[in-house]
Parts: structure tokens; sequence; C-alpha cells
């Protein structure tokens, strides 16, 4: 399963870097985090010793036991999924990065929790672009606000933005999505670095469209049971 997982890192970094060079950007621009929902702490550790050092988790309790059980590898934990006010307080300070901010009030939070921590809990704001039901995030006119609330907090450290495209089996119905919160983040906050767009399957076309973060899971873990 090792090697399984090995071999599955190397063609999505191939595919992301053949994606990158096509519009001549950089390879080492893009990172991987592994999306590891569901999946257990060996198969992680799989992962880590074929280079994967970012790591993505949904649930905030999942993560926790993960990497006490992973406390030996020099890993960095990212939350990708929804982070309820009532998880902040466990939240802060275990992920590195957050990147699903998607209200005014849960950054109010994160903020109130790091300052009593006494850290920097570095974040991205959650974009809702195509405005879907069901989906948490900023809508467009809302961002410039929450970028401004951002800035208001010390003991955040705002580095960009994150999105979920809808999905479409064609990967290339998400292009247009990418390229809205690239040309927004380019307009309203262009000294912030981070883009986390794409997955699995567009993946690819998240590159090319500026992604500097991609949340990958299947395509290293496999199919979820």
């Amino acid at each position: 399963m090792g090697t399984a997982i090995a071999l599955a890192l190397q063609v999505s970094g191939e595919r992301l870097a053949i994606a990158a060079r096509r519009i001549g950007r950089d390879p080492g621009e893009i990172s991987i985090v592994a999306v590891s929902k569901g999946v257990e702490a060996q198969r992680i550790r799989q992962a880590y010793a074929a280079g994967i050092r970012l790591v993505g988790e949904s649930r905030v309790q999942e993560s926790i036991a993960k990497a006490e059980q992973l406390k030996d590898l020099d890993l960095e934990w990212h939350l990708v999924g929804h982070l309820q006010t009532n998880k902040v307080s466990q939240a802060v300070g275990h992920f590195a990065l957050i990147h699903s901010v998607d209200s005014v009030r849960l950054l109010q939070a994160i903020a109130r929790e790091a300052k009593r921590k006494g850290l920097r809990q570095r974040i991205l704001l959650q974009v809702n672009l195509a405005q879907e039901a069901g989906k948490h995030g900023f809508a467009l006119q809302e961002v410039a606000a929450a970028t401004s609330e951002a800035a208001n907090f010390a003991n955040i450290a705002l580095e960009g933005f994150m999105i979920l495209a809808p999905y479409d089996p064609d990967p290339e119905k998400a292009r247009p999505v990418f390229r809205s919160l690239k040309e927004l983040r380019d307009r309203l906050a262009p000294a912030l670095s981070t883009l986390s767009m794409g997955m699995t399957h567009d993946a690819q076309i998240a590159v090319e469209e500026g992604a500097t973060l991609v949340r990958i899971g299947t395509g290293i873990f496999g199919q979820r049971t």
C-alpha cells in the first residue's frame, strides 16, 4: 500500500508540474495538501515517507487524534473543512493553516482564541463565488469587508483565499471559478500569496489558473470507504 501511495503521489505531482510549465509557472510554487479525511494514520505515515508534509483534515477531532499518533513526524496540519465556532478553541494552534474561515463571526472567534493562547493563527478566507446553496463562504460583495476585518486583528495572519468549485465531471467547468478568485485576489489584495484551489479531478486546471495549494485526497489515498 505504501508503494501505491508513493506512486499515486508521484503521478499527481508530475501532472501538476506539467500544468504549471504549460503556462510558464515554476512547479515549486505549488504545494499539495494531502486530504486525509477518513484515512487511517498508518497510510498518512506512508504518504509522509513518499514526501507529503501538508495534511488536510475536515474534522477537528479526527485531526487531533491522528496528530497524536503521528507526533514523531514533521507534518503541518491544515483544516480544509467547515469549522464550527464551538470547535475554535481546539482548532486554533493545532492547525498551522485554517483554509475555511467563512464568516466574520468565525473570524472574530478565531482572533479571540488566538489572542488568549498568545499565538498568531494563519488563515484563508473561504469564498463562495458561485453562490451555491449549502456551501459555506463569503459572497463576492462580502470579501473586501472580510479582508479588511481580518487586517484589524494582530493575532490573525491572513494569507489568501480558498474556494470549492462546483463539482462537474468536466474539470474545465471549474476554470472560470478559479480564474475569478485569482482576479479577485489580484484586484483586492495582491500581497496575499496563497490561493487554495482545486481537488483531485480539477487540480491541473486550478494550477493553470494560479493555485498555490491544491487539496488532493482520492488522487493520493484512493477512494474512501
